[in-house]
């Protein structure tokens, strides 16, 4: 059975108005939650053969202290179109990883990430 993890970035700053969004970085809380994140999946079994990850900073940023924790060979992409992606979005972007492929983690924003959940779970 292949299995899909979804994941929402860390907490992220919002304490320079003059940033983009896409460039946010983490937090204090986020920085810190992150690297737990990855020892949770680590210890639950959940070792992803793929990564999708938005190239966003605030993604990018809880990916990297996650890293630790995911398997040494795993795959990493980062992709422009998952950036506040909607769910349609996000599935062209699972079709395109390879179908030897067993866990595939996509690691992006809400409300997207939310909406493809509601959307798989029925």
């Amino acid at each position: 059975m292949k299995t899909l993890i979804l994941m929402r970035h860390a907490k992220s700053a919002w304490d320079d108005p003059r940033q983009t969004d896409f460039d946010r970085p983490l937090n204090t809380r986020g920085r810190k939650s992150a690297p737990r994140m990855g020892a949770w999946l680590a210890a639950e079994g959940y070792r992803p053969d793929v990564v999708l990850c938005s190239a966003a900073q605030r993604t990018r940023e809880t990916l990297d202290l996650m890293r630790p924790h995911l398997p040494e060979r795993v795959v990493i992409e980062f992709v422009r179109a998952l950036y506040l992606a909607a769910p349609r979005e996000m599935l062209t972007e699972l079709g395109k990883v390879p179908e030897t492929a067993e866990t595939v983690m996509l690691l992006g924003h809400n409300p997207g990430m939310a909406s493809l959940a509601g959307l798989l779970a029925g």
